[in-house]
C-alpha cells in the first residue's frame, strides 16, 4: 500500500493485493514430499545420505546412526563424508566427489568405512549430483554394507585356492571334460601326456588314444546310460605326444547325475609300469614253475638209482636224506609263491 500524494495523504492510497493460495500449497507439498522422503529413507535398511558440494553431511536417515554408531547431534555440529572412511582411501573419495560434481558417472565405489567405535566395514556407495534450477548443489545416495558379501567371496576364492593346490598336487591326471572335449586339466596330467594346457583345452580326446576304435569303445562303456552307479572305470592304452604308448586306467564321474551336459571329471593313472612290473611277474612265476620242474625230475631219478645201484647202506642213507632235504626245500618253496594270489591265479592256467 502507497499514497497516492506523498504530500497528500487526504488524496487516497493504492492498495496492491496478491493472493498467496498457491504459494501456500507449493510450499505445503513440497514439506509433506519432504517428509515422505524422510519416511521412505528411514524405513530403508542401508544408509541413505545427502550432502553438500564439500561433503558436509546434511541429512542421514536412521539406519545410519545404527550402523556406524554416530549420533543425531554429531551429525548436527558437522561431520564430512570423508571422515566415515580410513585415511588410506580418502583421497580416492574426494576424487569421485569431484568428477560426480563434474558430470561424470562412476557407478558404484566400494570402500573400507569407519564406525565412530574404530572399527571398520566395506561398504559401496551409489550416489548423484543433486540438481535444482540448473545447479549443483551436493550429492545424495545410498551406502550398501558388503561385509558379509565380501567374506563369502573371500571364502570362496580361499575354497577354489585350495581346490586348485589340491588338484595341482595330485600325483595322478585329472581334467574336466565337456562332450568329449578337454575344459581343464591339472599339471600331472599335462606332464602324463607331455602336451601343455593350449594344445589339450578344447580339444577332442580322439588324438589321446592309439586307435580310434579304442576311442568309440571307452565312449560306449563311460558314456553309456548310467543307473544308480556313482562313478565308472576302464583301463586303455593312450599315445604320449612324444609317441610312447601308456597303459591307463580312467575313472569318471559326472559333474551332475541329473545333467550330463555339465560335464563330466576324469581321473588318470598311468599303469605303464605296473603293466611292465605284472607281465615280468607273470613271466617268472612260469620260469619258476618250470625251474621247480627241472630240479625234481633229476631228484627222482637219482633217487630211483640209489635204491638199485647204492651197495653201500651208509653211502645210500646219507644220500637219500640229502635229496629228500632238497624234496622239502622245493615243497617250502612251493608253499610260499603258490600262498600269493597271482600265483594261484597263474597255476589255473595250469589246472
Amino acid at each position: 500500500m502507497s499514497l497516492l500524494d506523498p504530500n497528500d495523504s487526504s488524496k487516497g492510497y493504492i492498495t496492491s493485493v496478491m493472493g498467496i493460495t498457491e504459494q501456500k500449497r507449493a510450499e505445503e507439498s513440497l514439506k509433506e514430499s519432504k517428509e515422505k522422503y524422510k519416511e521412505l529413507a528411514n524405513s530403508l535398511p542401508e544408509i541413505v545420505f545427502e550432502t553438500d558440494k564439500k561433503g558436509n553431511l546434511l541429512f542421514v536417515n536412521r539406519n545410519a546412526f545404527n550402523i556406524t554408531g554416530y549420533t543425531k547431534e554429531d551429525v548436527e555440529r558437522g561431520v564430512n563424508v570423508v571422515e566415515f572412511i580410513i585415511p588410506e582411501e580418502r583421497e580416492r573419495l574426494k576424487e569421485n566427489i569431484q568428477k560426480l560434481l563434474s558430470g561424470v558417472e562412476i557407478g558404484g565405489s566400494e570402500y573400507t568405512a569407519l564406525k565412530k567405535d574404530g572399527s571398520t566395514f566395506s561398504i559401496i556407495i551409489h550416489s548423484k549430483v543433486i540438481v535444482h534450477r540448473g545447479k549443483s548443489f551436493g550429492l545424495r545416495g545410498i551406502i550398501f554394507d558388503i561385509t558379509e558379501k565380501m567374506k563369502a567371496e573371500e571364502k570362496i576364492i580361499e575354497s577354489e585356492r585350495t581346490l586348485r593346490t589340491i588338484l595341482a598336487a595330485a600325483p595322478v591326471g585329472i581334467k574336466l571334460v565337456q562332450n568329449r572335449r578337454i575344459l581343464w586339466c591339472n599339471n600331472s596330467m599335462i606332464k602324463m601326456t607331455g602336451y601343455n594346457f593350449d594344445e589339450l583345452k578344447n580339444k577332442n580326446l580322439k588324438f589321446l588314444y592309439h586307435r580310434e576304435e579304442d576311442y568309440d569303445k571307452i565312449g560306449q562303456v563311460l558314456y553309456g546310460k548310467w543307473d544308480d552307479e556313482e562313478y565308472r572305470e576302464v583301463e586303455t592304452l593312450w599315445i604320449r605326444k612324444n609317441g610312447e604308448l601308456m597303459d591307463c586306467h580312467l575313472r569318471i564321474s559326472p559333474v551332475d547325475r541329473n545333467d550330463f551336459g555339465k560335464g563330466m571329471i576324469e581321473i588318470i593313472t598311468d599303469i605303464t609300469e605296473s603293466k611292465k612290473a605284472q607281465k615280468q611277474l607273470d613271466e617268472n612265476l612260469e620260469y619258476f614253475a618250470h625251474l621247480i620242474d627241472h630240479i625234481r625230475n633229476p631228484l627222482a631219478i637219482i633217487s630211483g638209482f640209489i635204491q638199485l645201484e647204492a651197495d653201500i647202506e651208509r653211502i645210500k642213507d646219507r644220500v637219500q636224506r640229502q635229496v629228500n632235504r632238497i624234496e622239502e626245500i622245493l615243497l617250502q618253496l612251493d608253499q610260499g609263491w603258490m600262498d600269493t594270489e597271482d600265483t594261484r591265479n597263474f597255476l589255473k592256467k595250469y589246472k
